[in-house]
């Protein structure tokens, strides 16, 4: 059984191929999915209410949070208006709403579906019906660069997918290998992500200046794991939760990073670095979290 509960459950966090989470999966039937810079979003249709609950990663979204900045809200009340008959109730539509970018993308809809979840049996749909279902009720589907066994193509093959996007010319973000048949030995689905390396280093300088460090292991850490995205990650969790975005954001801010970091990328951390001060680390994303937070709200994002 999955850990997937709630009126609107989040969405999985997806772990980097190689983490504990992931392992097994490539001894598997998979599907590799394009991965793209948006924002996760749910939608679920309540039919005894007749209308749709939307949902930001974090929280449900209505009039007390902002929901206008949400494009992926705009395209399902078209797709209801237009295809009401086609929702499912009993599910929940996870897509990525695009309505911000690291990269940019030449031919990309504004909204993208790219999983289902079925409550009452309490699993994933396979993808080939989350597709139907989607496009039923006039949402794409993210580009699916290949179904099979695992064990019929390298990972130097797979890797390989990220530079062929639909959406830019450069290549995907990175891509998401998935196995539905299996959870993994958490009871978790068994999902794993790779991102591409240009992708991560394009968020390292992103805030020229910001990130320059003294050379140690802690900062090397904290250089290459404090992006842009999850800064923009954490600005958005908290906006959604009705927080006012200032500098007196400070001490929630760089604690949500920090463990968001340490909490996604520790085995990776381990096998990479011999010496690494948890304590020096929080003061280093402290410190970080600043500087980026002061030239957000300087060039006047909101």
């Amino acid at each position: 059984m999955t850990q997937i509960t709630g009126r609107l459950a989040k969405y999985v966090k997806i772990h980097a191929l190689g983490s504990p989470e992931t392992e097994g999966i490539l001894n598997q039937l998979i599907v590799i999915e394009s991965k793209v810079d948006g924002a996760n979003f749910r939608c679920r249709y309540l039919p005894e209410e007749d209308k749709l609950l939307f949902g930001s990663r974090e929280q449900e979204l209505n009039d007390n949070t902002n929901p206008e900045n949400w494009i992926a809200i705009k395209s399902y009340k078209k797709a209801f208006e237009e295809h009401k008959e086609a929702f499912i109730p009993n599910v929940i539509y996870y897509s990525e709403s695009l309505q911000k970018h690291t990269f940019e993308y030449e031919n990309i809809p504004d909204t993208i579906g790219y999983d289902i979840f079925d409550i009452e049996r309490n699993e994933f749909w396979d993808w080939k019906a989350a597709k139907v279902a989607f496009e039923s009720i006039g949402i794409p589907f993210i580009n699916v660069h290949y179904e099979g066994l695992a064990q019929n193509i390298t990972i130097d093959e797979i890797k390989e997918f990220i530079k062929h996007s639909p959406y830019r010319r450069e290549g995907d973000e990175g891509i998401v290998i998935k196995c539905y048949n299996r959870l993994n030995t958490y009871g978790r689905p068994l999902f794993a992500k790779i991102v591409d390396p240009i992708f991560k280093e394009k968020n390292r300088q992103v805030f020229k200046g910001v990130l320059q460090t003294i050379k140690t292991d802690t900062n090397d850490v904290a250089n290459e794991y404090f992006t842009e995205p999850r800064f923009i990650k954490a600005i958005y969790h908290f906006r959604n939760n009705g927080e006012i975005i200032d500098m007196s954001l400070m001490p929630k801010l760089f604690k949500y990073i920090s463990d968001d970091i340490l909490s996604e990328n520790i085995l990776e951390i381990s096998r990479k670095y011999n010496s690494f001060e948890f304590k020096n680390f929080n003061n280093i994303i402290a410190k970080k979290s600043a500087i980026m937070l002061k030239e957000y709200l300087m060039q006047g994002a909101k």
